[in-house]
């Protein structure tokens, strides 16, 4: 998985930032978590997403990875008062999860698994990891938005991303059942969540 240049501004600035807490708002409307969640933050990057994690779905324990070190250790810098045993930051590969079946209620990814190539693998570990039941929140664009408008700035690879049909299809494959629907919000039009099956 790797970003261009383009990709590292644009998601490392205030104004993606805003963007996100409004993200993470919709991620709440579609289903809130229960009190003592386990949350896995995938693709945390240099740590926003962990702090409004904390601030809106207050879950019990956090723990969030990045396949890019260096944002990692940017992370552990802007959120050292944060950290501790309720809240770990690791480098870790998405398709590769460093963690036990069945080991969070949650899950939340904001446009990661368009940068992974084996994304469909990304959405198996999701799976093994959930617990029976847990929720899959994503927020992607379709294959269509990345290859148009102001995201040809961004320098995605041609065959990056996926269409909505491709994505219901490997949800289901993967043991994650949805409504089959996709909202939309700014950024993302596949905006969804999915839980894992056997609850």
């Amino acid at each position: 998985m790797s970003m261009s240049l383009q990709e590292r501004l644009s998601v490392n600035n205030p104004v993606r930032d805003w963007f996100m807490r409004g993200e993470m708002a919709a991620f709440r409307r579609l289903a809130d978590l229960p009190a003592g969640a386990a949350v896995l933050d995938m693709g945390c990057g240099r740590g926003t997403s962990v702090r409004l994690i904390l601030q809106m779905f207050h879950p019990a324990r956090l723990a969030a990875f990045d396949i890019d070190a260096a944002a990692i250790e940017q992370a552990r810098r802007r959120l050292a008062p944060l950290l501790g045993e309720s809240v770990e930051l690791r480098v870790a590969d998405a398709t590769r999860l460093p963690f036990a079946d069945s080991e969070f209620d949650a899950a939340l990814e904001l446009g990661i698994l368009h940068h992974i190539p084996n994304w469909r693998a990304a959405l198996g570990e999701t799976a093994r990891v959930l617990k029976p039941g847990g929720v899959f929140y994503f927020a992607e664009p379709s294959y269509g938005r990345i290859h148009r408008g102001m995201y040809c700035l961004m320098g995605h690879p041609k065959g990056a991303g996926f269409t909505a049909d491709e994505l219901r299809s490997a949800l289901a494959e993967a043991g994650l059942q949805t409504d089959g629907r996709f909202r939309r919000t700014p950024l993302w039009d596949l905006v969804g969540i999915a839980r894992r099956a056997g609850a």
